[in-house]
């Protein structure tokens, strides 16, 4: 009788084995331990909707973890290139490990998603909706006129962001409207698109202190041999040209602008000619003021005589 029964199981065994190698399961499959195969294994369509295949892993408690691993040849955790890892409902963790395999030996958090949606990448703690950790995103594409970092509200306002342009420039908008513009020369534009200069700016600029650095300075005018114009020289140089020499004409200013160093630069050189012409004044002042004492003494000693004379006569 036992000997029966043991070939009725060997027979079923053998069928289930031939069975489940040639035709799929439609129903459920419920496994306590290992399965293994050659092949592979094919997922049906859910219960819950059609056109849907799902796995499920259920780990027996609330912080039990489930886990699936990707590797090669045995079993060994050496073995393991990738896991995807739900670290149980108190951590409320789901990770991504590079194994052994890939890791010199050991397990390394990659990713991390924590409840909530915050999607940490190298950072087994992300802190916002994405946290990266000692690296850089890279984004690589052959787009012109395209965002590619951009905040808005529901209603598509109030945009605030990144844009690449042609010509490797970037821009960025601040309330749905471009603020700054950074071209290929690294020159940074406010208020314009096309820059021109290190920094162009179309507006008022409100600071505390504006430092430019020169090179040659307008201490020349003191030196011993600067011809410095004569007074009359200045004079016909406004009469016929309508602004002082080394100074730009109101058209040009309108034209090109000031050069801010180079034009301190000159208005200084034009404040140190006033400074030699004003000494000059205070010297022929001074010899004049001697001048005028003296004929102011030889006044007295005329009326002197006059006096004198007077007497004399009477």
């Amino acid at each position: 009788m036992k000997r029966k029964i043991t070939l009725i199981i060997m027979f079923f065994t053998i069928m289930i084995n031939s069975y489940s190698q040639s035709t799929p399961i439609t129903g459920d499959l419920d496994v306590t331990g290992n399965i293994s195969t050659s092949n592979y294994i094919k997922l049906g369509h859910s219960i819950r909707s059609t056109n849907r295949a799902e796995l499920h892993l259920h780990a027996i408690g609330e912080n039990s973890v489930s886990e699936i691993f990707f590797g090669s040849n045995s079993r060994d955790d050496l073995n393991i290139r990738w896991t995807l890892s739900d670290r149980g409902e108190s951590e409320g963790k789901f990770c991504l490990y590079e194994g052994p395999a890939l890791n010199n030996g050991s397990f390394a958090t990659r990713i991390t998603v924590l409840k909530g949606g915050y999607v940490g990448i190298g950072s087994v703690a992300p802190e916002a909706k994405l946290h990266i950790k000692t690296g850089y995103i890279k984004i690589t594409d052959n787009t012109y006129d395209e965002w590619f970092l951009l905040k808005e509200r529901t209603d598509n306002s109030h945009k605030v962001g990144f844009k690449t342009h042609q010509n490797a420039s970037l821009s960025i908008w601040a309330d749905n409207s471009e603020a700054m513009r950074i071209n290929s020369l690294g020159n940074v534009g406010i208020g314009t698109i096309n820059p021109d200069s290190k920094l162009s700016v179309d507006g008022k600029i409100h600071a505390k202190e504006v430092k430019v650095d020169l090179i040659g300075w307008s201490d020349f005018v003191f030196e011993k041999d600067y011809k410095l114009p004569t007074l009359i020289e200045v004079e016909n140089h406004i009469i016929e040209k309508g602004h002082l020499k080394d100074i730009p004409s109101a058209k040009d200013v309108d034209k090109n602008g000031i050069c801010l160093g180079e034009m301190d630069a000159k208005l200084l050189q034009k404040i140190e000619e006033l400074t030699l012409y004003t000494i000059q004044q205070e010297k022929k002042i001074r010899e004049q003021t001697k001048e005028i004492e003296s004929l102011k003494l030889l006044e007295e000693r005329l009326i002197q005589i006059e006096k004198k004379l007077s007497m004399k006569e009477e």
